[in-house]
């Protein structure tokens, strides 16, 4: 008995020290020097409470998107907006969870446990939207295109080096998902691609931000 009230008490535990590592991860610094905007191309990173994305445009500082995703991928085919909303995650929890009611535990625990394949989730946008949990970012052309190679290099390319569609899998008429490298993870989460990728372009994000709060936070505290 007193061997797995231990053990109990034990798996109780683990979140709480997730959370604690998660937390202590957002204040520790980081080698990146976002301090004073720098650049004439803006980004924002979105969240809707427990997932992140990024807002970038679809041409700007040497970078088209159009030579990666087609609005023709969407089920709408004439998508061509200027903006483009860019998220990762575990393919079959993403594909299948537009809203917080549509969480089913299996695809979520499959998902946490890094069982599954990834996917990209783009959606064009007629644009420049950002919702209440945002931070607007400013980039030089240099750091937007460190951003975008790291973007870039998520996908898991065709033959031909483009993008792989998951055909007519959207949650509407103007957005696609596309074959993704690495896996979900409770380690490796959707807010922890963002917060990798504006680590790649040299802006300070926390060394490890699974949750978007403390990713959003962290980025305000270190204007």
């Amino acid at each position: 008995m007193r061997l797995a009230a231990r053990l109990l008490l034990a798996f109780l535990a683990l979140p709480l020290l997730w959370l604690l590592a998660a937390a202590s991860a957002a204040l520790l610094p980081h080698a990146g020097d976002y301090g004073v905007p720098d650049g004439e191309i803006t980004i924002a990173v979105v969240s809707n409470g427990y997932h992140a994305s990024l807002i970038v445009p679809v041409s700007a500082g040497g970078v088209n998107w159009r030579a990666t995703f087609s609005p023709a991928d969407t089920r709408a085919g004439d998508v061509d907006h200027e903006w483009l909303m860019l998220g990762w995650g575990d393919r079959d929890f993403y594909m299948e969870t537009r809203t917080v009611r549509d969480v089913r535990l299996g695809p979520l625990f499959r998902a946490l446990a890094g069982q599954g394949e990834s996917a990209l989730h783009v959606v064009w946008l007629p644009g420049f939207q950002i919702f209440d949990n945002a931070r607007v970012l400013r980039l030089s052309p240099a750091r937007y295109q460190r951003l975008a190679a790291f973007v870039a290099a998520t996908l898991r390319p065709d033959r031909a080096g483009g993008a792989r569609l998951y055909p007519g899998r959207g949650y509407g008429p103007g957005d696609a998902f596309y074959e993704a490298k690495g896996s979900f993870s409770v380690f490796y989460t959707c807010n922890e691609w963002v917060a990798e990728a504006l680590r790649r372009a040299g802006i300070a994000a926390p060394r490890w931000a699974p949750l978007p709060q403390l990713l959003l936070w962290s980025l305000v505290k270190r204007q």
